[in-house]
């Protein structure tokens, strides 16, 4: 199984397409790693230069590997990367949905420190929260699901019992 560090840069095959990720961290909750996702897919290999170059667009977001790694779906293409130009974030957040036995409709925004520490549990996100990175893992093939919606961060989901991200 490969080991995904800081500053790798690789490529997912799912089916026949390509994927693109650049890993920002070591493992930093429950296995996932922030990473960058590029809203970049191909047929065949792109090249580091064309995925890195002039202001890719993409989202950050932690991800879990484990599957990908495990079925040898990975191609490492690059190490050493400069992460700190997608590393940018300061502050996570996180909608936490209520649940007494079912789902009751409510929920509450937790914004957290890069630590994972809360700050502040409100209502409603306030200007500029919504371009936080949300602070829970989500699967790889889940991610790639997300590049071919162009996720943006400050997309804001919120869609009772669906989870946090645009998946369906």
């Amino acid at each position: 199984m490969q080991h995904l560090k800081p500053g790798n840069l690789i490529a997912v095959r799912s089916d026949e397409t390509y994927h693109y990720f650049l890993i920002l961290t070591d493992s930093a909750f429950f296995g996932c790693q922030w990473t960058y996702v590029f809203h970049a897919t191909s047929q065949i290999l792109m090249d580091s230069e064309t995925i890195l170059s002039s202001n890719p667009s993409g989202f950050t977001a932690l991800i879990d590997f484990i599957e990908e790694r495990s079925n040898g779906k990975i191609v490492k293409m690059e190490k050493g990367i400069d992460v700190l130009p997608f590393l940018t974030f300061e502050h996570l957040r996180a909608r936490i949905d209520e649940y007494n036995g079912a789902y009751t409709g409510r929920f509450l925004w937790f914004i957290y420190n890069k630590q994972f520490k809360i700050l502040e549990k409100l209502e409603h996100l306030r200007t500029g929260q919504e371009k936080y990175p949300i602070g829970s893992g989500l699967k790889c093939r889940d991610a790639i699901k997300l590049i071919g919606k162009k996720y943006a961060m400050d997309f804001v989901f919120e869609v009772v019992s669906k989870g946090q991200f645009p998946l369906e």
